[in-house]
């Protein structure tokens, strides 16, 4: 608390470490609706980048939504999937 007295609200302590003291920026401080920056270009190869080197938002979510499924608990509980109970388990 000393430091948010002496420098404010919302502090950057390391490059992936942000110190806020005021419960309503979280939604500030953790947007989901922003693009990526440049850095994550190098590894894109190709014309199209996968989902995680997407960098429009809206493009990500696309691609998250579409991949969601196969990773989500339910999908193995899906009739015809291995370890579902069409196969006795």
């Amino acid at each position: 608390m000393e430091l948010h007295q002496r420098f404010g609200s919302l502090l950057r302590l390391a490059p992936n470490l942000v110190s806020f003291d005021d419960p309503r920026m979280i939604p500030e401080v953790y947007q989901k609706c922003v693009d990526k920056t440049t850095f994550y270009t190098p590894a894109v190869m190709g014309e199209t980048p996968s989902m995680f080197w997407t960098l429009n938002h809206k493009d990500h979510a696309l691609k998250k939504r579409l991949f969601a499924p196969s990773v989500s608990h339910n999908f193995k509980h899906m009739s015809g999937f291995p370890g579902s109970s069409d196969f006795g388990d």
